[in-house]
């Protein structure tokens, strides 16, 4: 399968649905992934869109200004371990920078052990807890890096 990175369209709606379906977190709705589907890459400095790596993952993202947010980021469990979330973050990060984004947030699990190792490879820095968000005694990690560095 090749590997290559962009906007996700609405073709991409049913592999993103079946990724959604295997996040231990709760699934999107058709209505929130159709939501991020279709953004061209224009120069908006408020959007929520999505990029895929087809047949690998995909990520939802926010951006508000000169910040955005990680949405979801969701590798299919028989890519995992292949870099796919690596160079999903990576590629967004760097459009991000290129339409002048400074800052990325995030937020995981706190037993979501991959990804927390993941993210701090890619240089996120925990700044908060929201405790118990994902329920008794799961709490949510905050995350942010800074682009330009």
């Amino acid at each position: 399968m090749e590997r290559y990175i962009r906007f996700a369209r609405e073709e991409d709606l049913e592999f993103i649905l079946r990724l959604e379906q295997q996040s231990p977190a709760e699934a999107w709705s058709p209505d929130s992934v159709a939501g991020l589907l279709g953004y061209d890459g224009g120069d908006d400095e408020y959007v929520r869109f999505a990029v895929v790596m087809p047949g690998y993952g995909y990520m939802g993202i926010s951006r508000a200004g000169d910040e955005a947010e990680v949405l979801n980021l969701i590798v299919d469990e028989k890519c995992r371990r292949q870099k796919a979330g690596y160079r999903l973050m990576m590629w967004t990060e760097d459009l991000l920078r290129l339409n002048g984004v400074e800052r990325m947030f995030l937020e995981v699990e706190e037993d979501n052990i991959g990804a927390i190792a993941l993210y701090r490879l890619l240089g996120y820095e925990e700044y908060n807890r929201r405790y118990s968000y994902y329920g008794p005694g799961r709490d949510a990690v905050l995350m942010k890096k800074e682009l330009g560095e």
